[in-house]
């Protein structure tokens, strides 16, 4: 069982309290009535306690034991080495390390769901079933990087669980945690959804948990997390603890990722990611903002409210609070040929919002190569929906990303964002655009006519009031081969025409 580290937290008796159980007052003779209500309570509590009786009948036989043996060779001293190479020791036989967990039946045919890190490492996996039956597994394929792995039994009569639908669970809803806790097998716990969507816990690569205070303990890491229909709706992988055990604070993965995952180790032996092919960090604050943008990586901060932007209202648009910025695209990747352009603002991915970087990572890592996604998106303050055909994970490391720095760099330019004092200093007029900080000598911007202090107000007729905005007309315009720039020089309006090639 996984385990994070964090401060003591107080349990109170929930059960108690939902079934709204109490001694009625001490009184000669209740009335009729208070005796109604405590019979009325007491069948609402035998109701909820018959509903985990099924439930636990129900998936009891899909959850099984996993043991694991782990061999490690005797470390000796070099005088032993010595000796051993002269054949005047004999070699000591492996320590054993032996381990336990959880997992759960998901085929007919065998097929069992666990944690990668039940079985990292083992030499043997022995998996004993609810009805006693103990037999030799081998691992189908793992995946690190969710923490999930599959292994395989040859055995008759399995009963697979049968997997829910995570995303309908509900905070709040009742769940049992099934599992092997402390080499106690079987054993049922019961407690409610806390929250969902966890990420940044630090026990896998992507995240995306379901919390519950339904008591998880070490050896419960590969059991089910059940609802009351008797669905598995997650695979439990780690709590949140001082002591070792269980402080009310675990964490599952959601079933919609063990199907995912599952499918693909059952019938590749390797998990195929989708891939993007962007690189994208929080949204920053609007220039000029006085307002606190928030923590891009939650949610429940927003800012100042009194300040809706963080990309600035513009054209009359305001832009997403929440969202991603993509600062660089792979050449010819799925971004790429989607039309994704450095400076966009992503704001969702399949329907799933992208609230920071980790949410971009973890939403396209779940889908597979050659799914068409929708990727909804800000440009200049427009809202734009693209079709995105995903490609593998598999990068090919000469793979060259194109930056939000490009069309400078190709222009042969610097620029900076036009402020009180840089118009002062060139003599401008105008309140919003880009300083010409530098131009390269002999470059296409030189040959063009452009200079050291000049205020660009439009690039092929977009008002450009950001160096971002000036990157994003100027990447368009240059499909065409030559990109119009209207500009002030000394408070006097000018214009000429940039060619790329």
């Amino acid at each position: 069982m996984r385990t994070r580290r964090s401060s003591p937290l107080v349990r109170f008796g929930l059960l108690a309290l939902l079934a709204g159980l109490g001694a009625p007052p001490a009184t000669a003779a209740a009335p009729e009535s208070d005796d109604a209500t405590v019979r009325e309570q007491v069948a609402h509590a035998r109701a909820l306690s018959a509903a985990f009786k099924h439930v636990a009948r129900t998936v009891q036989p899909s959850v099984v034991f996993i043991g694991t043996i782990n061999r490690e060779p005797t470390a000796l001293s070099p005088r032993d080495e010595m000796l051993l190479r002269r054949g005047l020791l004999r070699q000591a036989p492996p320590r054993e390390r032996r381990g336990a967990g959880s997992g759960v039946i998901l085929t007919a045919s065998g097929h069992i769901v666990t944690n990668n890190h039940v079985i990292d490492g083992a030499d043997e996996l022995l998996v004993r079933l609810a009805d006693g039956r103990e037999f030799a597994a081998i691992p189908v394929g793992v995946d690190p990087d969710t923490d999930l792995a599959v292994i395989r039994i040859e055995a008759p009569d399995l009963v697979p669980a049968k997997l829910g639908d995570s995303d309908a669970l509900d905070v709040g809803e009742w769940v049992l945690a099934l599992g092997n806790p402390f080499g106690l097998e079987q054993s049922v716990t019961a407690g409610i959804v806390s929250a969902k969507g966890r990420a940044g816990v630090g026990l896998a690569r992507y995240e995306n948990y379901i919390q519950t205070d339904a008591a998880i303990n070490p050896g419960n890491s590969g059991g089910p997390l059940v609802n009351l229909d008797g669905e598995v709706v997650g695979i439990n992988a780690g709590i949140t603890t001082r002591t070792g055990g269980s402080l009310g604070i675990g964490f599952a993965i959601p079933a919609a990722m063990v199907r995912t995952i599952a499918e693909s180790l059952i019938s590749d032996g390797v998990v195929a990611r989708g891939w993007l092919g962007v690189v994208t960090t929080p949204v920053p604050a609007a220039p000029g903002s006085p307002g606190n943008p928030g923590n891009p990586g939650n949610p429940g901060n927003p800012g100042n409210p009194g300040n809706p932007e963080t990309l600035g209202n513009r054209n009359g648009v305001i832009a997403p609070r929440a969202g991603v910025r993509v600062d660089a695209i792979a050449v010819d990747g799925p971004a790429h040929r989607a039309g994704v352009r450095p400076g966009d603002i992503i704001v969702a991915i399949a329907g799933r919002p992208t609230a920071d970087p980790d949410a971009v990572g973890r939403i396209v890592g779940e889908l597979r190569p050659e799914q068409r996604v929708s990727v909804e998106l800000f440009r200049a303050g427009r809202a734009l929906a693209l079709d995105a055909k995903l490609a593998d994970r598999t990068v090919d490391p000469r793979t060259r990303f194109i930056t939000g720095r490009e069309a400078q760099q190709a222009l042969g330019l610097r620029l900076a964002q036009l402020t009180r004092e840089l118009a002062q200093r060139a003599g401008a007029t105008a309140t919003e655009g880009v300083v010409v900080v530098e131009i390269a000598w002999d470059s296409a911007a030189s040959r063009a006519g452009l200079r050291p202090g000049d205020v660009v107000l439009r690039v092929a007729g977009r008002p450009v009031a950001t160096v971002d905005e000036f990157e994003q007309a100027a990447y368009a315009a240059a499909e065409t081969d030559v990109i119009p720039i209207e500009f002030e020089r000394r408070g006097e309006p000018a214009s000429l025409t940039i060619r790329v090639r």
